[in-house]
This record gives structure tokens, C-alpha cells and sequence, in this order.
């Protein structure tokens, strides 16, 4: 496996699984606090030296072109401000990306147009095709629109050619 980014990783649940599939790992998030937790329930279970961590803006990483074989966002995207907000964070992780990593989200959505009174940005279905588009992705999996009770989440994955 190769070098995978979890972008937004906040407390780190996902981050045993990473390394567990033989991932090297950066986990970045805004709150150190979130990091700092990560890191020490990471090293109480693993002791890995395979992860490395940073507290970053993901709208503007200090990371070269093409470094990442994966990225992989989990319940980040709809913490963007406004719109410009999630789409200069997913365009710049996709930034980073390798030709023919693999880029794998979920974040609440809208499944219609209308968007609800909320603390977040909720991106629709055809903001985040035309995203894709845009970018010249090829889609792995189709895009998925789960619904629960009171909110939605898409969950895609998509590859740089």
C-alpha cells in the first residue's frame, strides 16, 4: 500500500484501519487538540511509526503535487464554510492526488437543490458531479445518496486519471 492522507482525520478513528491495510499514513486536521488525541490512543494501541500528523488549513496544504496515493475524507466536506470553502478543500487535495490515486469521500448532502438552515455547507448532487467532471475523475463506484432521518451523505469514489 502506499502513502494515504486523512484529510480532516480529527480524533482518528479510521486510522488503526489505515495502517492495519499496510497504508503509510498523514493524518491532518485543524484542531490540535483532535490530533493530539489520535496520536496518543494510536501509539497506546499500535506504536506505529508509519503515521505522521499535522495540524492544516485543507484549502491550502504545503504538500508537492502528486505525493498521496489515496485521500481519503470522512465526515470533513460539509464543515466548509460556503461553497467556495468545500470546493477549494476538495480541489486541493485532489491537488496532491498521484495520476491514478484513488480519492474517497463521504460528508452530508442535500438531495435537493434547496439548501437547509444549517452551520455547514450541504453540496448537491449536481455540485458534486460537476466537480467530478470538472476534474476529469473516473468514477470507481457511482455516486451513493444515503437518507437518513433528518440528513443525507453522499459517499463517492472517484480516481485521477
Amino acid at each position: 500500500m502506499g502513502l494515504l492522507l486523512d484529510a480532516g482525520c480529527g480524533t482518528g478513528r479510521n486510522l488503526a484501519g489505515f495502517l492495519e491495510s499496510g497504508h503509510r499514513v498523514v493524518a491532518v486536521d485543524m484542531d490540535l487538540d483532535a490530533l493530539t488525541t489520535a496520536k496518543s490512543l494510536l501509539i497506546e494501541e499500535d506504536g506505529s511509526d508509519a503515521i505522521y500528523f499535522a495540524v492544516v488549513d485543507l484549502e491550502s496544504l504545503s504538500f508537492p503535487d502528486g505525493l498521496f496515493d489515496e485521500v481519503h475524507f470522512d465526515d470533513v466536506l460539509h464543515w466548509a464554510k460556503d461553497q467556495k470553502h468545500f470546493e477549494a478543500m476538495w480541489y486541493e487535495c485532489w491537488r496532491i492526488l498521484k495520476p491514478g490515486g484513488i480519492f474517497s469521500a463521504s460528508f452530508r448532502c442535500v438531495v435537493e437543490t434547496k439548501r437547509l438552515d444549517e452551520p455547514w455547507f450541504l453540496a448537491d448532487r449536481a455540485l458534486i458531479e460537476d466537480m467530478v467532471v470538472s476534474l476529469r475523475a473516473k468514477w470507481l463506484m457511482p455516486l451513493e445518496i444515503k437518507t437518513a432521518a433528518d440528513f443525507s451523505v453522499a459517499v463517492l469514489q472517484i480516481s485521477k486519471l
